[in-house]
C-alpha cells in the first residue's frame, strides 16, 4: 500500500543524496511538493499518482540543485565553504569596524589640523599626537587587510588578529584602571576575542573568490 509520508521521506534522502542540503531550500521544494499534492488530491486524484506527477512536475534532483545555487543568495555569493563564509562575513565586520574608526578619529583631529595651519593653536604633546597617529594607521590596516581578506587574501588574517589582540589590551588597561564602560564596550571586546578564535587556523591556500 502506498504510504505518502514514507514516499515524501524518500524523495528527500534524494534530494539530500543528490547535494541540496541548506535546509531552507528542501524545506520550500516540500511545501511546493506538498501543495501539488493537495491540489490533485482534491480534484480526485489518487494520492501516489499525485506524488508521482507532483514530482515529475517539480523536475530531477540535479537540476534542482544548479538553479538552486543560482539563486539562493548572499550565502552563496560568500561561498559554499563554511570556514570561507565565517572568514568574509568577519572580514565585512572589521572593515566596518575598522572604517568607523577611522573616520570618527579623522573626524575629530581635523579641526585640530585646521586649528594649527591656519591659526597656530597647538595640537598638544607630540606623545599624544604621535599616538593619535599610530590608531589612525591601525584602523587604516585594518580596512586594507579586511578587504584583502573578503577578496581572498586569506594571510591578512594575521593583520585582523594583531588588531584584536591589540583593541583587548586597551580593553584590559582600561578595566584595570577602573574606567567605566559601556555595554558597546563589552560587545566589542567580545568581537575581538571571537575573531581572534574563529581566524585562529587560517589554511594557507588562498580563498576562492565570491561568486558574481
Amino acid at each position: 500500500m502506498f504510504d505518502l509520508e514514507q514516499s515524501i521521506a524518500d524523495w528527500r534522502q534524494q534530494m539530500l543524496a543528490a547535494g541540496i542540503q541548506t535546509p531552507v531550500p528542501l524545506e520550500e521544494l516540500e511545501i511546493h511538493l506538498r501543495d501539488e499534492i493537495e491540489r490533485q488530491t482534491q480534484i480526485g486524484v489518487k494520492e501516489q499518482q499525485a506524488f508521482e506527477t507532483a514530482i515529475a512536475q517539480m523536475g530531477q534532483a540535479e537540476p534542482l540543485k544548479i538553479e538552486f545555487k543560482k539563486t539562493s543568495g548572499f550565502l552563496v555569493w560568500l561561498g559554499e565553504d563554511k570556514s570561507a563564509r565565517t572568514t568574509r562575513i568577519l572580514a565585512l565586520l572589521w572593515l566596518a569596524f575598522c572604517s568607523q574608526g577611522f573616520f570618527s578619529i579623522a573626524t575629530a583631529i581635523f579641526p585640530l589640523f585646521y586649528g594649527r595651519i591656519f591659526y597656530g593653536l597647538q595640537l598638544g604633546t607630540n606623545f599624544a599626537f604621535f599616538t593619535i597617529l599610530f590608531i589612525e594607521f591601525i584602523f587604516l590596516q585594518g580596512i586594507v587587510a579586511s578587504i584583502a581578506l573578503f577578496a581572498g587574501n586569506i594571510k591578512r588574517v594575521w593583520t585582523i588578529r594583531i588588531i584584536a589582540v591589540l583593541m583587548l589590551v586597551l580593553f584590559v588597561a582600561q578595566f584595570i584602571t577602573h574606567t567605566k564602560f559601556s555595554c558597546l564596550a563589552y560587545v566589542t571586546a567580545a568581537f575581538n576575542i571571537a575573531s581572534i578564535w574563529l581566524l585562529r587556523s587560517p589554511k594557507n591556500k588562498e580563498l576562492k573568490p565570491v561568486a558574481s
